[in-house]
């Protein structure tokens, strides 16, 4: 009897134990696969957004690296403001994912305003540094002097300045 007794207890007292660990081990398995997921998810997001970067043309029939985990959801493609990359990916019953992430279409101009040349001299308002190269300007290295044979914004502008000469207002000018 102390025998039965004895097994009674300790199969109890295992049974205590072994279910907290039986539930530790789901819990510790959901948040490894929800882990997983949103791997996989921030990977699609990362590599999505360095294409859109560099080619944001039919960027909808691209597919998504991976398939096997990841998929698009209703309202992936082009909008008004960019494309919503709206992708979802899962493991096992964990998905992440799913909500819209808007891929702006990149600003017309590249120049966000730093650089300006109001008064189309030649050079920066700024910093007063030369906006062209050195064949634009009379003398040693743009002493303010202008060669004005230069067309302002033309094939010697210095490229970081381009943008500044884009516009249509600078256009209309022609040589400086």
């Amino acid at each position: 009897m102390t025998g039965i007794t004895s097994s009674m207890i300790g199969a109890v007292i295992m049974a205590s134990i072994a279910a907290p660990m039986i539930q530790l081990n789901v819990q510790q398995a959901k948040g490894r696969a929800n882990m997983e997921a949103r791997l996989l998810y921030q990977a699609e997001v990362d590599r999505a957004k360095k294409i859109w970067s560099t080619d944001n043309v039919d960027f909808d029939k691209r597919e998504l690296y991976n398939t096997k985990y990841c998929k698009k959801v209703d309202g992936y493609g082009y909008d008004d403001e960019g494309f919503n990359f709206k992708v979802s990916c899962s493991t096992g019953k964990q998905t992440v994912g799913g909500k819209n992430l808007l891929l702006a279409f990149p600003a017309l101009e590249r120049n966000p305003g730093q650089f300006t040349d109001e008064d189309q001299n030649g050079f920066e308002d700024v910093t007063g540094l030369p906006t062209h190269d050195d064949s634009c300007y009379e003398g040693w290295k743009g002493d303010g002097f202008r060669n004005r044979a230069c067309q302002l914004g033309g094939n010697n502008v210095i490229p970081m300045y381009e943008n500044i000469y884009n516009s249509k207002r600078f256009n209309d000018y022609g040589t400086y």
